[in-house]
This record gives C-alpha cells, structure tokens and sequence, in this order.
C-alpha cells in the first residue's frame, strides 16, 4: 500500500467540488467526508507550507479507499492526526495499514508526537491506535462530534540525545550503581516471581541486582536505545551468570511492548534525560499491570550541595544545565517527578528523596576523579564546546577545580535524587 500526499492545488480543487487526478485516478471526495476538505483548506490557508502534511490518499484505482493526515503542520515536533476510511473497505486491515505508514513518514519528517482525538464509542479506531501506543491523557467536548478522547503516542524514530555519552569515565559511575544504593526504595517491594522491566539499563550492574531480588522464577526486561548500549548490560549478565534476564532495544517514549506486561517498571537516572517524561511515563504505565508499580528515580542538578566553596565547580553546574536543556532535557528532574507522575494520569503516587554523599578520602578520589575527566573527555565535553557554551580551556580549569575538591580534607558533595513509587 502506497499513500499520495495531495498538494496544495489538488486540496482547493476537492473543496470546490473539483474532481482531480491523483496517481492516474479521476478522485472525487466522498460527501460523508467532505467537511475535512473545509478544514485542511483552512490550515492550508493558514500556513501554505503545511500541504504535505494535511492530507494523504490511499487510492484502490477507481476512487477513494482511506485518507490520513494532519489538522495542521507540526508545531514543536507535535502533530495531531486524523483518518477515514470508505466504507466499501472498512474491516480490512486499511486503517492500520495506513496509520503504520504515515506515521513512518512523519517519522522521516522529524516529527515526535503524534496526538489523536477520537469518540469513546469508536471501538474500531481506539483498538487501532492503542497498538501503535496512543495513550490517553484527557478528554475535551467537540460541539459537533461530543465527548472525545484525547490520545497520544511517541514515535519509534523519536530519540533523545543522551547528556553524558558513554565514556569510561561515565561508566565508571554507572557501575558503581547498586540495589542497595540506588534502589533501596524499590526493593521492599519487589517478590520473588515479578516481571520487571527496567528502562535506561546501562551497563547492568543495578539490573543483575534486582534480577536477583526476583529470584529464579523472576524475570528482568532490560531495555536500551541501542544495541550498542545493551552490549554492556548483557557482559555484565555474562559475567554474574544471570540467566533471568533478556535484552530489548526500544523508545521509553513509545515502546513496542505489550500492555500490562510486567509487575514493575523501573526507571533510574533516565526521564531527566528525554524531552517528554510525561509521556515516558504513561508508556511505562501503560506496560505495567493495573495494581502494579512504576518506579522512578532522578538525580535534581540544582539541589546539588558541596564544600568547600570552588568557583569552578559553580562554572561545571552552570555549564551541566545549559548542556543538558540543550538537549530539550530536564536536569533537575528529582523535584518533578511527582507531578509528572499525576500529568500521567498516576492517581497513587508516593514520593520520596534520597542521596549519595561523597565525603570520605576514598569517596572523594572517585568522584572527583571520575567528573574531572567527563568534563573534558566524554560526551558532555564535545557538547559544550560544539555549542559554544564552554571552550576546551574552560573545561581544563573545571578539571582541575573538581580534582582540588577531592583533595580538601574537609571535601562534601550532596547528590540528592527525587524517588515515586506510582500504583498503575
């Protein structure tokens, strides 16, 4: 199946009452379909660089079989979408069929969200969108079509540009992560027999750990972005020996998971770092069973505290955060868990703090250590300079600031991270 983008001429041509050729068809519109026509018009009149996006044919050689498209170009990377289907055709796999298309297009064109509002009654389209992963996140009142609900979705193609990168330096830190010291609020939950799906895995020391809390007839879901990525938790599997866990590449903010699928979901320093962690979180949720739990935890970059007072490590928040927003993240996401949570549609939420304090001489070696060369080697190193938000001279002097830190006797450093438990 092949959909046709109408240009702008062949849209004015239809709403007049035109007919017009479309892929060698003579196409007429439908007159149960006709009132579209006014509003792509309308959007196209608005904003003439939005034809390629209002609307798309699918033909079946003599008329009109389906239509797709958008209420009006994207803003801020969000389209809205609507479809029809003749109903000479209707029953046959067309309107999933065309959805799955477009919504690759849209994909191509940059495009991140995808929203849809349909009437509760319309089974057959709900049922639709729901296997694509539209989720629901309020209703509103349409004077001539009711009570719609209003759904949305992530597309796979979507992603979001990883602050720190994967650096040595980086993964040092990510495997020093534990149950015991980055999960504790979690694990009182957790049982012997759960499926657990844990997002954002990195290099797996924090997975092995809860697959262990699960036992032998548990079982872990590790996901990443990339194979890449998930290379690093499976060696660690290898290395423990864990057999209870398998390993799946996927978008937290779409995810190609069935719903109701695992006891827990889990997240650890991972919505900070997307741009929509309201809706990475109705995806968890939508994953999670009803009565079963979504467990977040993020670090909160501004309520970071240390001693002594060093200028350059004011200068590495300050360079952190404008990295991070760069890259339409959230770097103090700790104090918003919760009311992403309840954007999420979350009614049961409990919500927590905790830390990790750097204080001892070893402790302060390692930390300090570890953030002096991320500030000149990694991933966050190579953003700040390509986007003039620091030099390389700069980021030297923060190195150097971050060492003298490890070095004062009398050296502390506060991480303070937000924790939600939310019941699906």
């Amino acid at each position: 199946m092949t959909l046709v983008a109408l240009d702008a001429d062949t849209i004015r041509a239809l709403n007049d009452g035109r007919s017009a050729w479309v892929g060698g068809t003579a196409l007429r519109w439908p007159d149960d379909d006709r009132r579209v026509l006014g509003y792509r018009l309308a959007a196209l009149e608005a904003d003439t660089a939005s034809a390629p996006y209002l609307l798309h044919v699918l033909l079946d050689g003599s008329g009109l079989a389906g239509r797709i498209g958008c209420h009006e170009g994207p803003r801020d990377g969000a389209v809205e979408i609507g479809y029809y289907v003749a109903p000479s055709h209707r029953g046959r796999g067309v309107a999933t069929a065309m959805v799955r298309e477009f919504l690759d297009w849209l994909a191509t064109r940059g495009v991140r969200r995808v929203r849809a509002a349909v009437g509760p009654d319309n089974a057959a389209s709900l049922a639709v969108l729901a296997h694509f992963g539209f989720a629901r996140y309020d209703e509103q009142w349409d004077d001539e079509d009711g009570l719609e609900l209003l759904l949305e979705t992530g597309l796979p193609g979507s992603t979001n540009v990883y602050t720190h990168g994967h650096h040595e330096s980086v993964l040092r830190s990510h495997r020093w992560r534990t149950a015991q010291n980055s999960a504790a609020y979690l694990v009182p939950h957790l049982r012997p027999g759960m499926r657990l799906l844990d997002v954002g895995c990195g290099p797996g020391t924090l997975t092995m750990d809860l697959a262990e809390q699960l036992g032998e007839t548990g079982h872990v879901t590790a996901l990443e972005p990339t194979e890449q990525a998930l290379d690093l938790a499976r060696a660690e599997a290898d290395r423990r020996g864990t057999t209870s866990v398998d390993f799946v590449t996927g978008n937290v903010q779409a995810l190609a998971l069935p719903d109701d699928g695992f006891d827990v979901v889990h997240a650890h320093q991972v919505l900070q770092h997307v741009d929509e962690p309201v809706q990475a979180l109705r995806e968890m949720r939508r994953v999670c069973r009803p009565g079963g739990l979504v467990a977040a935890r993020d670090s909160d970059y501004g309520a970071f505290a240390w001693h002594p007072a060093i200028p350059e490590l004011d200068r590495w928040l300050e360079v952190y955060l404008a990295v991070a927003r760069s890259n339409d993240a959230e770097p103090e996401a700790g104090r918003r868990l919760l009311s992403w949570a309840r954007l999420a549609g979350f009614a049961d939420v409990e919500a927590g703090s905790s830390t990790w304090c750097f204080a001892t001489s070893a402790d302060r070696a390692w930390w300090g250590g570890l953030w002096a060369d991320r500030v000149v080697d990694s991933a966050l190193a190579r953003q700040a300079v390509d986007r003039g938000l620091a030099t390389e001279r700069e980021l030297a002097g923060i190195a150097a600031g971050w060492r003298r830190w490890a070095e004062q006797e009398d050296g502390w450093f506060s991480v303070l991270h937000g924790e939600i438990l939310a019941r699906a």
